[in-house]
């Protein structure tokens, strides 16, 4: 691994659940990592790696410029703090998404509007929502078609959710907003067709794809299995780049979802920060970079290497629901003895801990599978129901 970065300082600003692989590959890095998060992030899978952990609320820009030490870099790992940090690199003229694309991919009304102002939506009929009056206005003009209702600045697929009539939106409003920060609701054309996510960096204005990830959802967008793959869709990429390009990003990773629609492909959403679920793993296992290291390297203003597939698969498949058992560290082992499953994970929550179906939360664990040869997503969905079934958690209706 390069040493060029040893001993620089990297300052994180929110930290999500299961990014404890940045931690770990900024000490191999030899970055020295401060976190500032808010009072109620759980840090114990990673503390023992950061040089510090300040606590207050991370999106107090003000409180951040005070708290934080002096860095070679700022970087954020979760979405919340996308704004703040591109906030904080401007103020210390670091590298940085720049704040003006911060803000429109952080709010998926605002992203709307700026890519159909600019002819990359594919006309997609879509509007804000604020009120019943708004959903009736936009059903009187659009018809009684398939649509998707999610709040505007939420993350995760929380509070998703596909609807097909003014009356079940209108009856679905309310939870939805409930997701929403500012209480802003986006409806917009559901998309048909197989869902990926692109992932990959941005460093002076120019973009790099490092994988492509082939996505599996719930009806309501719950994300339950991801693989990667190296085979971009052309036009799905040069429809991001031309996107990336409109948001004036200019230093940082990107995680791109775009459906490949009959009528060709549709950005579904854009967020300036990695991947969740996992993905990023996947990635590292499949080539020769890892996003959490490409995001370092760009936020101390560092060269990052060009990705190059290493011939192998990767796949995650997720539970989700109640669990109402526990799996045994034997029934672990047994599955994790499966071919290509090098790892199987439960969430350390029963009775009624985990969050509702409502979007990524939800999960109750995940079976991971590597290797070579066309197996590998079915290995991690074989190994991901032996998992659901030791937890009594019936995955029938979602997958």
């Amino acid at each position: 691994m390069p040493t060029d970065v040893a001993g620089k300082t990297l300052t994180v600003v929110g930290v999500a659940a299961h990014r404890e692989a940045a931690f770990h590959r900024w000490a191999e890095m030899g970055l020295s990592v401060h976190a500032v998060v808010s009072p109620e992030t759980r840090t114990e899978s990673w503390q023992h790696l950061a040089a510090g952990v300040t606590r207050l609320n991370a999106l107090d820009t003000r409180g951040l410029m005070e708290a934080i030490p002096v860095s070679d870099g700022v970087v954020t790992l979760s979405e919340f703090s996308v704004q703040a940090v591109a906030t904080l690199a401007e103020l210390l003229s670091l590298p940085g998404v720049t704040t003006s694309a911060a803000n429109v991919a952080r709010n998926k009304a605002h992203l709307r509007r700026v890519l159909r102002a600019s002819g990359l939506d594919g006309d997609l009929a879509s509007a804000e929502i604020r009120s019943e009056r708004d959903l009736e206005a936009f059903f009187a003009i659009h018809g009684e078609e398939s649509y998707v209702l999610k709040p505007a600045d939420s993350s995760g697929s929380a509070g998703v959710v596909r609807v097909t009539s003014f009356a079940e939106a209108a009856q679905r409003f309310k939870a939805v907003r409930r997701w929403s920060f500012g209480g802003d609701v986006v409806i917009e054309e559901y998309v048909a067709g197989p869902e990926y996510s692109y992932e990959g960096w941005v460093q002076g204005s120019e973009a790099v794809l490092a994988a492509v990830v082939r996505k599996r959802t719930t009806a309501d967008f719950v994300e339950i299995g991801h693989t990667a793959t190296h085979a971009p869709n052309a036009g799905a990429w040069a429809l991001i780049r031309s996107a990336l390009r409109l948001l004036g990003v200019a230093d940082g990773v990107f995680h791109a979802e775009v459906k490949l629609s009959p009528d060709g492909p549709r950005i579904i959403e854009i967020a300036l920060r990695p991947a969740g679920g996992l993905i990023p793993t996947l990635v590292s296992l499949t080539t020769n970079v890892d996003l959490y290291e490409a995001q370092a390297r760009i936020a101390v203003g560092a060269h990052v290497f060009e990705p190059v597939p290493n011939g192998t698969s990767a796949a995650i498949a997720h539970v989700v629901g109640q669990p109402m058992s526990h799996a045994s560290p034997e029934t672990l082992r047994a599955i994790s003895r499966l071919p290509n499953v090098p790892e199987v994970y439960q969430a350390p929550r029963l009775d009624g801990d985990l969050a509702p179906l409502s979007g990524n939360d939800a999960r109750a664990g995940y079976a991971l599978a590597h290797g070579v040869g066309p197996t590998v997503e079915s290995d991690a969905r074989r190994a991901a129901r032996m998992l659901a079934d030791a937890l009594c958690i019936d995955m029938t209706p979602v997958t």
